[in-house]
């Protein structure tokens, strides 16, 4: 008998033992899978994130088109388009603006832009100081990227009396997209 509770104390240990393998086992294997629901999830967040600013930035393109194409067409303007724009805005308000000595010039270079080019220009003009007043207001308020470089504003030296005359001398520079040659 006591033989039989020996074989019967060691088959208890090695159920107990093989029991607790068994428990070991299955909790490594919950825990495996646990790390690869999280990082199923993690892949799924990232996905969902890609996706999420991929939608974003299409909206924004998409929102954004019509201004694009505005800019486009302000920045690749034509200067023999801009001096006859700027000759009849001065004649229609009174102002005649005459343009010449127009040349191309450098531009500063934007990386991954477009190709910009410079233009440069003298702009003059000879009236009553409001007049000559007005054509500077035009000048610096053209539809385009430009900037007025230099300004000479002087009384007229045959100029007698309050309602003097008085030439205006500019030099302006405007940038473009567009070819610009010499």
């Amino acid at each position: 008998m006591e033989r039989n509770i020996t074989y019967i104390a060691w088959l208890a240990l090695v159920l107990a033992v093989l029991a607790w393998l068994g428990v070991g086992f299955f909790a490594s294997t919950i825990l495996a899978e646990q790390d690869n629901r999280v990082a199923d999830i993690q892949q799924l967040q990232d996905s969902s994130s890609q996706a999420s600013q991929a939608l974003d930035l299409h909206a924004l393109v998409s929102d954004t088109a019509s201004a694009r194409t505005k800019l486009a067409a302000l920045v690749t303007v034509d200067p023999a388009s801009l001096a006859q724009a700027i000759d009849t805005a001065g004649t229609s308000v009174g102002i005649p603006i005459a343009i010449s000595d127009a040349s191309s010039g450098s531009a500063p270079s934007v990386s991954g832009g477009t190709a910009t080019q410079a233009f440069a220009f003298t702009a003059a003009s000879q009236g009553s100081f409001a007049a000559v007043m007005r054509a500077v207001q035009l000048l610096e308020s053209l539809p385009v990227p430009s900037s007025i470089q230099q300004i000479q504003i002087i009384r007229s030296p045959n100029a007698a009396g309050a309602t003097g005359s008085w030439q205006m001398s500019a030099q302006v520079q405007a940038l473009t997209a567009s070819t610009v040659s010499s």
